[in-house]
């Protein structure tokens, strides 16, 4: 029982520097890369909000997030 919200509170974490780095990223960073700023902060907000939550069903919700945005957005956004 205990596992699964540390698990969720770590990638809740995780999304919450998901967050920070979205908004750290330029614009014009966004545009190049084809990805949605938009979506991305509320992919973030919504795994730091279910991470943070003590619900174990929810745990799994952040650490699929987290693993979408270091997967799929932040390193397109690196060549940009």
């Amino acid at each position: 029982m205990a596992i699964p919200v540390a698990i969720g509170l770590v990638a809740g974490a995780i999304n919450l520097w998901a967050l920070v780095d979205v908004w750290r990223h330029p614009r014009r960073q966004w545009i190049a890369s084809g990805r949605s700023r938009v979506m991305w902060v509320s992919l973030a907000l919504a795994g730091a909000a279910c991470g943070f939550s003590t619900a174990p069903f929810l745990a799994p919700v952040p650490v699929y997030t987290a693993i979408a945005y270091l997967g799929v957005a932040h390193p397109m956004l690196r060549p940009a």
